[in-house]
């Protein structure tokens, strides 16, 4: 038998539970002008354009992405490859969470193999926390 989990996921139901993580439930308006949770809202954004499985997965997005603008969440990016990279990197982490301002960030983001998230995954997960 198989669960929920074995099938492929939509991107729409993917960006609609990690948001639910970071915010708790959230509740929108519909089309219709009920008020509803994010899920269901994002749900019956694709009944409404027929049963092309692209165009229902297309205008689910452009709901949460509708709602998602409207959450003000914040992200941190950091780019790069090398140690002069993740050593800045690195440095932005700290300076943040020594600050206390790197828990105001929803997201973080570290891409092209910066090592520094492997260092600093304690001091991250303890600044959070504090």
């Amino acid at each position: 038998m198989q669960g929920a989990d074995d099938y492929p996921h939509q991107l729409s139901e993917v960006l609609v539970e990690e948001v639910e993580l970071i915010k708790g439930p959230t509740f929108v308006t519909d089309a219709y002008g009920t008020i509803v949770n994010l899920p269901q809202a994002v749900e019956t954004a694709g009944s409404r354009v027929g049963p092309n499985p692209t165009t229902i997965e297309d205008e689910r997005r452009r709901t949460f992405y509708f709602w998602a603008h409207r959450f003000n969440l914040s992200a941190l990016c950091l780019s790069g490859g090398g140690i002069r990279s993740a050593s800045f990197a690195l440095g932005v982490i700290q300076a943040l969470a020594d600050g206390s301002l790197l828990k105001q960030f929803d997201y973080l983001s570290l891409r092209k193999r910066i090592s520094a998230a492997r260092w600093s995954k304690p001091r991250f997960v303890r600044s959070i926390q504090t």
